[in-house]
């Protein structure tokens, strides 16, 4: 991380994943995995959107749209998370390792609703809402619209999918990292999420040039 990040922004990256204080023995990985999430997941999303943020359709719509899915949220019993987001946790009803966690494609089980029965009640709320809203949307009915600068769907965060601004959304659910991975540039975040897999070396490079 040294020789790929200048100083500032390997502390802010450390600071901004609470990787620099004293840990319990399952913190770090919660770290690591927020960071790699954020480095594989959300900025690859804050890239293509920003591509495609002034293009409109030939109706006059947006060509992209953006939603986040953070309807679950609650200690992990293999992970400590409970700084990762807001405090407001909601129980997950599948068990396993990412137990607590909005894992992967765990938005795609509510929005088929092919687990439904696992579901409480609230939780079943939300993913009849998310399936009319994705209908609609196949449907040529359009994406729910906010006023001004909210832009971005956040399905979750108790119970509710709600509209809100971009700037809003990063300081909220991501405690603003989304703006400084921005900041750091798509270069280096990507390296640094390849150096985490194992996938690229600095030195490999110098030696390569």
């Amino acid at each position: 991380m040294d020789l790929l990040l200048s100083t500032s922004e390997k502390d802010n990256i450390l600071q901004a994943y609470d990787l620099r204080k004293e840990l319990q023995p399952n913190e770090p990985q919660a770290g690591l995995l927020a960071l790699a999430t954020d480095l594989r997941f959300h900025l690859p999303v804050l890239l293509v959107l920003h591509g495609w943020k002034n293009k409109i359709n030939d109706v006059g719509k947006p060509r992209a749209y953006r939603y986040h899915f953070h309807q679950v949220r609650m200690p992990s019993p293999t992970i400590n998370i409970t700084w990762t987001y807001v405090n407001n946790l909601q129980p997950n009803p599948f068990d396993g390792h990412f137990k607590g966690l909005a894992s992967h494609e765990l938005d795609i089980a509510y929005l088929l609703r092919n687990f439904y029965e696992h579901l409480n009640a609230s939780d079943r709320i939300v993913a009849a809402q998310m399936s009319e809203i994705w209908i609609n949307f196949a449907y040529g009915l359009g994406w729910p619209e906010g006023n001004g600068n909210e832009s971005v769907l956040v399905i979750g965060d108790q119970d509710q999918i709600k509209l809100v601004d971009d700037h809003d959304y990063d300081l909220r659910f991501r405690r603003g990292r989304g703006q400084m991975l921005l900041n750091i540039g798509w270069e280096k975040s990507f390296k640094l999420g390849e150096m985490l897999q194992g996938c690229y070396s600095k030195e490999e490079e110098e030696i390569e040039t």
